[in-house]
């Protein structure tokens, strides 16, 4: 299927990843390099090496990780270039730094999948009860309000709600497992 793709196929598609993935390549960076202006030069320089390197990409596979191997090298890169400064980290460090990262995106990854399962099946009342308030950010009172519920009942509704949530992933996580 890929070979079939145009390349201005082929780069709408690396765009739209690269644009879904930009705060997480972001995150990534900055949990490497704890200086926010450093992390936005990084994310930077990876995005123009992610460009020139678009031909490499095999879009049949995941963007996060290649995007994270070369996001790595770029932090390398960035902390070689300030290799003067009293406080840089080792390379070593580095890739055991990003090793971890990259085994906590995996389980969160596995836990959202996990969720995701878990909030089909709630009745439709009670999933849109749970994205009202986390999805949407709307606070308990609105809800309540909009929903002509006292926020006693609606708080003990959620809590009962995210309880079974749980209960279920931890169901879904072990039997994968």
């Amino acid at each position: 299927m890929e070979s079939n793709l145009t390349d201005r196929q082929k780069q709408e598609r690396f765009i739209a990843s690269l644009s879904a993935m930009q705060s997480s390549i972001w995150r990534y960076i900055y949990s490497l390099l704890p200086d926010p202006n450093l992390a936005n030069d990084v994310l930077q320089e990876t995005n123009i090496v992610l460009w020139r390197k678009i031909d490499e990409f095999d879009h049949s596979r995941e963007f996060m990780p290649w995007a994270r191997q070369i996001a790595r090298f770029q932090v390398m890169a960035a902390l070689r270039d300030r290799s003067r400064d009293r406080l840089v980290l080792d390379e070593g460090l580095v890739d055991l730094m990003a090793g971890e990262i990259e085994a906590e995106e995996v389980v969160h990854g596995a836990r959202m999948k996990a969720l995701e399962k878990c909030l089909s099946k709630l009745n439709s009342n009670k999933r849109e009860l749970v994205l009202q308030r986390y999805r949407d950010g709307a606070s308990v009172q609105d809800i309540a309000a909009s929903l002509k519920r006292p926020v006693g009942s609606l708080s003990q509704a959620l809590y009962r709600i995210r309880q079974a949530l749980m209960r279920c992933v931890e169901r879904q996580l072990s039997s994968t497992t």
